[in-house]
């Protein structure tokens, strides 16, 4: 009896300890994970930055100018319609502009490029916030005389919050409108315009760091030559695919609506299979009618 009563205080102190080391051993594995993911990043940076430097035909030298206009290039590329990021955000990601090009070229330093991308995520939460906010609670009549300017690529952004509301407000607009014009119903508008909201919010807060960092090396690759870009490993593959005119999957051609990944329509070579499935099953179906005939025929 009392050697079972030691076992069993042996067991639940065991147990204890598993508990309070459990997270402690996670812990670490998630920093190791975290530190081999922040060096490799590190190593492909710093590798791009001379490739950059060496391979192109204007061997320019990767100096501050250079690295300012990849940062110009970077922030572009996340807010093209200059509307999320206000000018207070460029004012603060000026402070990374002085040590960038030293950071990128010899330490592959790339927070400049994560803190920009997570003040996108805030800027982006803010906007899908209020528009939807807007959609729900507001009537929206086209009797007045409005103008929305589509192409901002050259436009000033926004001074503040309150001046970006106003653009994501006429954007909202003239979504609510297009839909209108195809003849949707209120309640469908706002549904289909919720939705892409939130999709899109959804989207770009699933990417992972290297989906990050092959935006920011991206740019770097088109402020050298706006012909030249930065794969990533999945882009690399998609790439490989196309050149070598062979891809093994389902063999349906897909399409984004609203978000949702929708069939469009089957490839050629899927349709082939699919009708020699259906005219092998005709035969065969033919052929065990036509036996049990013979064998009803021989029957006596």
């Amino acid at each position: 009896m009392n050697l079972r009563r030691s076992v069993c205080r042996v067991t639940v102190v065991a147990a204890v300890i598993a508990l309070a080391l459990g997270p402690v051993g996670f812990g670490v594995q998630l920093a190791a994970a975290t530190t081999a993911m922040r060096t490799t990043e590190a190593n492909i940076t710093r590798v791009t930055t001379h490739l950059m430097e060496q391979s192109q035909l204007s061997h320019r030298a990767f100096d501050d100018a250079m690295a300012s206009a990849v940062m110009d290039r970077y922030i572009d590329s996340l807010d093209p319609s200059r509307s999320l990021f206000v000018q207070s955000d460029i004012d603060e990601f000026a402070q990374y502009r002085p040590t960038l090009a030293t950071s990128m070229r010899d330490d592959g330093d790339t927070r400049a490029a994560h803190a920009i991308f997570a003040r996108y995520l805030e800027r982006l939460e803010n906007r899908t916030a209020y528009v939807t906010n807007a959609l729900r609670t507001s009537v929206f009549e086209f009797s007045g005389h409005d103008v929305y300017v589509f192409d901002r690529e050259k436009a000033p952004r926004p001074r503040d919050l309150q001046e970006a509301r106003a653009i994501w407000l006429q954007r909202a607009r003239a979504d609510y409108l297009q839909e209108k014009l195809a003849e949707r119903r209120p309640e469908q508008i706002v549904k289909t315009l919720v939705h892409r909201q939130a999709q899109e919010l959804r989207t770009m807060q699933g990417l992972h760091g290297s989906e990050v960092l092959e935006i920011y090396l991206n740019a770097l690759a088109h402020v050298y030559d706006p012909h030249s870009d930065y794969l990533g490993r999945e882009e690399m593959e998609s790439f490989s695919i196309a050149m070598k005119l062979s891809l093994s999957g389902i063999g349906a051609t897909l399409e984004n609506v609203d978000g949702v990944c929708t069939i469009r329509e089957l490839t050629s070579s899927m349709s082939r299979r699919a009708t020699r499935r259906r005219s092998t099953s005709r035969t065969c179906r033919s052929r065990a009618s036509s036996s049990k005939s013979a064998d009803r025929r021989g029957r006596p």
